[in-house]
């Protein structure tokens, strides 16, 4: 705030300034209004009360308009902003550099390659040629001289830079003399081999005059090797200071070769043709005209930066960049913050721009940035020749080179380093920011500027790395292509050849390289290629598993022949059901991890196949070993989806034999699941591997009655007793193996206290449970008698939120997985992940489930994905910045909740809070649109001890997660040191799905289907916590629960006064000092587990 009000009094107060200066001596003039004399001091003193009074009011005008958001990204700006005092160091060394460089004396004009050697004599420089070389007998003429002029570039122009991760860089542009060149040498490489050796001399001057204050290297601008240029970083005993910044010389010139000779479709390289068409060069061609037109918009930007809104804006437009990985590289998407700068500033100045693209010198920062955004995902941009400032010039400008944002004036191509595949992400990304930020801009503020989108592990469904091959590429590539290197070409060939072995498999496919292409002063650039290039794939879910890939029909013998051509041996003719006869593509899978493969396989047999064996082999995928091990822990099959169809097809069968009875005295009106087997997200399917089955619940209800008993107790055994003749009449039934009614809640006779479970010939076991309306009435009515309020309340919470929140939960976790196919198996590695480290009773299911549904249905820093892998990445980086105490997690399932809840729920949040400091009560505060107070959300699980657990836990997970080689294996890994004592139980007493399934003989199969269900470790915990409530508490793994860890409550550690009430084992410290006696608490333990332990292991 106050940064804005000294930025608003600025101009007033220079203004007062100004008046104060008028004041010249008056002081034998009579100021007296008597006489009607008006003095200078009188008219000085009323503009400078009304310059006060209108200062005062634009000031209280403009802080009344300016949003938290808005504050926000000043806030921000004025973070990644270099300070003064590092300016002023950089500042010092400019100084220096531009003397340094001022000072290169003037050559003699010499034969190319005769000057390189004279160069080159002292062996303090090599020069940076790129291939092809001129022919040794070239007539090129170079000499040495001193640039025109030295001045700040385009990012340093406006007097405010702004820091990465990797530091800052202030650029100067070094501005070569005409005279250097001749009018055809744009032609053939000859302009990029003078300015190669140009900036040798100036390597060679500073190198000798600066050589012990700065370390010099060649770096390729943008990841051209044609464009390299200087990169100075001061030498310092401190490591660190030496990332702070650098300092860039880059060659430019001004407006020297034709600029309708540099045109897209124009043809600047004499040896690319096909046949005797020249084709056309235009990245070539673009490259040149981005050095002539450097100066022109380094004065344009410069020009607007006066403007603060327009610094500020691209200010958030570099945070924007970073966050996404954009950069100006030819390798990684092609548009970074010199190309944001160039932009913003023609939107506002340029003519012939689309309406609404013309952005006004009086918008704020935010609204620049908005405006921006909004022109990157315009269709204009993407669907035509996007041109401004064309009725002021006379260039004829074709459109073949795709995407196009051409300045007339200039001639450039402002996005000439991107593809069509980086613009399209380019294009996604600006949409989906501005979705974020026209949903809430203050609550999404973080998804768009604070979130590191490129994470390969949370952005792409796939990802990994491919070596980089130049051998196997074609040596003759300067006659195929304009682009600048080897490196260059193979990445493009690259990219081709993926895109079409994929083909419609995947949504988007990027190729990107972050590595500056760098080199000492005596070094080659083409020396120091990168390694291996990076992609991203985020797959098509309905075709990417695809088996057969169909080619061309056998009458089309053109494209059958290049379809052969690029498969090889792989492509067959098939013929198919419908008569076709095509060449295809089988991609054979044994098993369904296999079929999880297929996009990764065509990828390593398209690379081996066109570029290398080595290369194919070679090829490492992120997250390759974190689907072997989903497959292997949790279900072999690639779309766990299809593990439910058996539990689906046993439901239905359930509700029709239910409603197929016709001699219930009442008529069954509806049954709703209510179960989270039928949710496709249980953690182990019932009956999928294993013949013990854990009983599915389903709720049923009859029509209405007013015979119903009108107490509670009385509609439970009325409960009984139609439950106890539907048994009767389900015996009978052939698809029956067994019925009978069971009692819950016997020590609270008023809550439901039965159930239906039946036993069917499938091997599926449901449970059903009666729904009447009725006991809601009453328990209401409880609750308004002030004497059984709470009674009423205890009773109302516990009937809703087993007859209507978990059905109407069930319903809204089915419609996600119909719509989301990977959510399943999302879900599932999210409870093996809670399993893992023993969470199993201290975090419910349901907050689980709508913790992974918060990735597919809110809107996050990243594109849905297809991966349930990649899903459960999110969900963790979600927990782990979730600040849970202040913050309510929204879910619009069905987009029924008003456009204001996110407010109305933290404004709720706040007044939950401040009534309970301690937040014993829902430390996680999760909303949806059936449970809008989150009632049954978090209420009682997670406690704030265990979402703390939770939240160092994420934290440690995304930290490895981060790594360039993730383990994910340890993910759910857990130590067992954290805890006061541990239990191991014997395994071959416990009757889980696991044990179950490896039963060797057939006769005993039927003996893990007497008790379904039925878990000797969860009721032996819950009798533990019964008797030592609030001492002790038990955390397991119920898939695996042979271990128990368990901790004892800190206030029971530290000694206390004794008390006649004291409800646990103890000893005397001192005096009437007690402290909970542990090992009195593991014999009584043992004493209750009895054969199930193996083992006790107290660690305090």
């Amino acid at each position: 705030m106050s940064a804005i009000k000294t930025e608003l009094s600025g101009p007033s107060d220079s203004f007062n300034e100004q008046n104060e200066s008028l004041n010249v001596n008056n002081n034998n003039v009579k100021d007296s209004p008597k006489n009607g004399i008006q003095t200078p001091n009188d008219s000085i003193q009323r503009k400078r009360f009304k310059t006060e009074v209108e200062r005062e009011d634009l000031e209280n005008l403009t802080l009344s308009k300016t949003s938290a958001f808005d504050l926000q990204a000043v806030e921000l700006v004025r973070e990644i902003s270099v300070s003064n005092k590092h300016l002023k160091v950089s500042l010092s060394l400019v100084e220096r550099i531009k003397k340094v460089l001022k000072g290169i004396p003037e050559s003699e004009e010499c034969n190319f390659w005769l000057a390189c050697k004279e160069l080159e004599k002292s062996g303090s420089v090599k020069i940076p040629l790129h291939k092809p070389f001129p022919p040794e007998d070239t007539n090129i003429k170079v000499k040495s001289s001193s640039p025109l002029s030295v001045s700040a570039g385009i990012l340093s122009s406006s007097g405010k830079l702004f820091s990465t991760p990797d530091g800052w860089v202030y650029d100067l542009l070094a501005e070569m003399p005409p005279t250097l060149f001749t009018p055809k040498d744009f032609l053939n490489n000859r302009y990029f081999h003078k300015r190669e050796y140009y900036l040798a001399c100036l390597a060679k001057e500073v190198v000798q005059k600066l050589g012990t204050d700065v370390e010099v290297k060649y770096i390729a601008l943008h990841g051209d090797v044609r464009r390299p240029i200087l990169q100075l970083k001061p030498v310092t005993e401190d490591p660190s200071s030496r990332k702070r910044f650098s300092i860039h010389i880059i060659p430019c010139l001004t407006s020297f070769f034709p600029t309708s000779k540099l045109l897209g479709h124009k043809n600047s390289l004499r040896n690319l043709s096909a046949g005797e068409e020249l084709l056309p060069t235009p990245f070539y061609n673009s490259s040149i005209l981005e050095d002539q037109s450097m100066l022109y918009y380094r004065d344009l930007i410069k020009k607007y930066s006066v403007n603060p809104q327009f610094v500020e804006a691209c200010g958030l437009g570099s945070v924007w960049l970073n966050m996404r990985g954009f950069c100006s590289s030819i390798h990684q998407y092609g548009f970074g913050l010199q190309e944001w700068y160039v932009l913003l500033a023609l939107l506002m100045s340029a003519s012939g721009l689309p309406t609404g693209s013309v952005l006004s010198a009086y918008l704020n920062a935010t609204q620049l940035f908005k405006g921006v955004l909004q022109v990157l995902s315009s269709d204009s941009l993407s669907n035509s020749l996007y041109r401004v400032n064309y009725d002021t010039s006379s260039l004829a400008i074709v459109d073949r080179s795709s995407p196009t944002f051409v300045d007339c004036s200039t001639g450039s191509n402002l996005l000439y380093k991107m593809n069509q595949k980086y613009f399209e992400y380019l294009k996604v990304s600006s949409l989906h920011s501005l979705k974020l930020l026209n949903e809430n801009e203050i609550a999404n503020f973080p998804k768009v500027f604070l979130t590191r989108v490129n994470v390969p592990i949370l952005e792409f469904d796939v990802s990994g790395t491919i070596p980089v091959d130049l051998e196997a590429s074609l040596e003759n590539y300067v006659e195929l292509t304009d682009l600048d290197s080897k490196f260059s070409y193979y990445l493009a060939r690259l990219w081709n050849l993926l895109d079409q072995g994929l083909n419609d498999r995947a949504n988007r496919l990027l190729l990107f390289q972050s590595d500056v292409i760098s080199s000492g002063v005596n070094d080659s650039l083409e020396n120091n290629y990168p390694s291996k290039i990076s992609f991203g794939l985020l797959l098509n879910p309905e075709v990417s598993l695809r088996l057969v890939d169909v080619g061309p029909s056998l009458e089309d013998v053109e494209a059958t022949a290049k379809f052969r051509e690029f498969w090889g041996e792989k492509s067959e003719l098939r013929k198919f059901k419908d008569g076709r006869i095509a060449e295809s593509v089988y991609w054979e899978s044994s098993t369904p991890s296999e079929r999880s493969q297929i996009p990764m396989r065509i990828m390593k047999y398209v690379i081996s196949h066109h570029i290398s064996n080595k290369c194919g082999d070679l090829l490492k995928f992120h997250n390759e070993e974190f689907q072997l091990f989903t497959h292997a822990k949790l279900s072999p099959n690639v779309d766990t989806y299809n593990d439910y169809v058996p539990v689906m097809e046993a439901y239905n069968e359930a509700v029709k034999t239910l409603l197929n009875l016709s001699d219930i005295p009442l008529t069954i009106s509806e049954v709703l699941p209510a179960d989270e087997a039928l949710r496709y997200s249980c953690s182990r399917v019932p009956a999928y591997e294993t013949f013990a089955t854990t009983p599915i619940d389903i709720v049923f209800q009859f029509e209405s009655s007013s015979r119903w008993p009108d107490e509670l107790e009385g509609i439970q055994r009325t409960k009984i007793a139609f439950l106890l003749k539907i048994a009767e009449y389900m015996e009978e039934l052939d698809n029956v193996e067994k019925a009978a009614v069971g009692l819950e809640n016997t020590d609270h006779p008023t809550y439901n206290c039965c159930f239906l479970q039946v036993l069917y010939s499938s091997g599926f076991t449901f449970r059903y449970r009666i729904r009447n309306d009725k006991e809601a009435a009453l328990w209401k009515s409880l609750e308004r008698n002030s004497i059984t309020k709470q009674k009423g309340q205890e009773g109302l919470y516990v009937y809703d939120h087993m007859f209507k929140f978990i059905p109407q939960h069930t319903l809204a976790i089915q419609a996600i997985c119909q719509t989301h196919r990977s959510y399943s198996m999302a879900v599932r590695l999210a409870k093996h992940w809670f399993y893992s480290h023993l969470l199993t009773n201290h975090v419910s299911d349901e907050v689980i489930e709508l913790l992974i549904a918060s990735v597919y249905v809110n809107s996050n820093a990243w594109q849905v994905t297809a991966s349930g892998e990649t899903a459960l990445c999110r969900m963790l980086h979600f927990l782990a910045n979730w600040d849970w105490r202040f913050e309510p997690l929204v879910i619009d399932f069905r987009q029924r909740l008003p456009s204001n809840i996110q407010s109305q729920a933290t404004e709720k949040l706040e007044v939950l809070r401040k009534q309970d400091v301690s937040m014993s009560r829902n430390p996680f505060y999760i909303v949806v649109d059936y449970d809008l107070e989150s009632k049954h959300l978090g209420w009682k699980t997670p406690t704030k001890m265990i979402a703390n657990r939770i939240t160092v836990l994420a934290r440690a997970a995304v930290s490895e997660l981060m790594k360039p080689m993730a383990n994910f294996k340890s993910l759910f890994k857990s130590s067992m040191d954290a805890y006061h004592f541990v239990i191991e139980l014997h395994a071959s007493h416990i009757p889980t799905y696991r044990e179950n399934a490896k039963l060797k003989y057939k006769n005993l199969k039927v003996l893990s289907s007497e008790r379904p269900g039925f878990s000797p470790v969860s009721d032996f915990i819950g009798e533990i916590e019964n008797a030592f409530s609030d001492t002790i508490y038990l955390f397991y793994n119920k898939d695996d629960p042979k271990t128990i860890g368990g901790i004892f409550n800190p206030a029971v550690l530290n000694s206390r006064h004794f008390k006649i009430n004291t409800n646990y084992p103890f000893k005397v410290v001192e005096n009437d000092l007690v402290v909970v006696d542990a090992v009195a608490v593991c014999q009584q333990i043992q004493q209750v587990g009895g054969d199930l332990i193996k083992s006790l292991r107290l660690q305090i």
